[in-house]
């Protein structure tokens, strides 16, 4: 299970830019942003060859030639639900248009005011963290309905500092700019 990702490369010179998940693979995959990847085939997700594979509550934008690439000579089994898939994806809740991705205070792909993907993701999870609470910043509106993407879900003040819920890894950043769980 990988929960809370990104997955942000130059490139790719074979098939997955982002991920690759193939041959009874059985993976699920929450809360990540998978962006900026290229690769021949399968840009931000290639799969297939009997893998299981769930995305939820996550993004995947700017990867090429495109976001997921389901083998069509062994198709994997693959679930996408409240997903930003750039271009569209079918299943529940999923949205095609640009997730409105910036960077501040050191982290990237977060989502900017007025993102389509706050308050999109899966309604049976909410957000550690709204705008209700006393540290969240007033000029971010955002409802406890889960946001999509590496900072929404229980630990969405990650950003911000703040701890997780507990029971929750920690979360921290190592020197490329990519979340760890408990600085691992």
């Amino acid at each position: 299970r990988v929960e809370l990702c990104r997955s942000c490369h130059d490139g790719s010179y074979g098939d997955g830019g982002g991920v690759l998940a193939i041959t009874n693979v059985q993976l699920s995959m929450s809360n990540c942003v998978i962006a900026g990847n290229t690769a021949l085939v399968g840009g931000g997700v290639w799969t297939g060859y009997g893998c299981g594979l769930d995305i939820a509550n996550s993004v995947l934008a700017r990867n090429g030639p495109e976001e997921i690439y389901n083998e069509p000579l062994g198709p994997a089994d693959l679930d996408v639900r409240y997903t930003a898939v750039l271009g569209g994806w079918p299943g529940e809740g999923n949205i095609g248009a640009p997730p409105g991705l910036v960077s501040r205070r050191g982290f990237d792909y977060l989502l900017a005011p007025g993102s389509p993907c706050i308050d999109s993701g899966d309604p049976s999870i909410s957000d550690g963290l709204s705008d209700s609470h006393p540290l969240w910043p007033a000029w971010y509106p955002n409802g406890s309905r889960s946001d999509m993407g590496a900072y929404g879900g229980p630990c969405n003040g990650a950003w911000l500092g703040l701890p997780c819920e507990e029971g929750t890894p920690a979360l921290s950043q190592n020197g490329r700019g990519e979340l760890l769980w408990d600085g691992r």
